[in-house]
This record gives C-alpha cells, sequence and structure tokens, in this order.
C-alpha cells in the first residue's frame, strides 16, 4: 500500500459557517451567520459525495481491501491504495478538473 495526498479543494465546495471551538462559555451563543447564497453555477460536490464517487468509479472493488482507504482532512484526499489504484485515481482526478473547466468555458459566454 502506498499513501499519497491528492488536493481537490478545487473540485469540493468550501464548508462556511463553521464557527469553531467556543471553549467554555456559559452565556448563550450569538445567532449563527447568515448561510452564503448558493450559487447555481457551483458544479463542485461536497467532499464526502467526491469520496463516493472516486470509491464507485476507480477500483470500485479495492476500497476497503487490506487497508486502502480515502479520508478527507482540509480539501486533500489522503489516499491509501495500491500503486496502479494511484495512477486510475490521478487520472481521474485529473479528468474531472478538464470537464470542471470545461463546464466553466462553456458558461463564460451566458453573462454577454
Amino acid at each position: 500500500m502506498v499513501l499519497q495526498f491528492y488536493d481537490v479543494k478545487d473540485l469540493v465546495r468550501p464548508v462556511y459557517n463553521y464557527l469553531g471551538h467556543a471553549g467554555l462559555n456559559l452565556e448563550p451563543p450569538p445567532p449563527p451567520p447568515e448561510p452564503l447564497p448558493e450559487d447555481p453555477n457551483d458544479t463542485r460536490l461536497e467532499i464526502d459525495d467526491l469520496i463516493e464517487v472516486i470509491r464507485a468509479t476507480v477500483e470500485p472493488n479495492s476500497w476497503g481491501v487490506d487497508g486502502s482507504d480515502i479520508q478527507p482532512k482540509n480539501g486533500v484526499l489522503v489516499v491509501r491504495a495500491t500503486e496502479s489504484t494511484h495512477q486510475r485515481l490521478l487520472a481521474y482526478v485529473q479528468e474531472l478538473r478538464g470537464n470542471a473547466q470545461q463546464a466553466k468555458i462553456v458558461a463564460a459566454p451566458e453573462g454577454k
């Protein structure tokens, strides 16, 4: 098994409105901030959805076997897998990036 890291922040939606750990505070919490409006043109996935798609698409029978796994960490996928699975995963991530870029190019003329 090989451990590799894949920065996929450009493919996944950022997590908003996380207030962090406030520590021990007996005062009532402040009201949560207003959620950011959803962008209908945002084609990015939640990171858990991306992991689910990868497990279903890239070597689907290999995940969970002999310690292979994918875990999210701050927009980075921490992947333990065989070298061949890593090669296929890298190709798949590059394909997703190409598709995302094409979506942006297609959507660009709409504003004119």
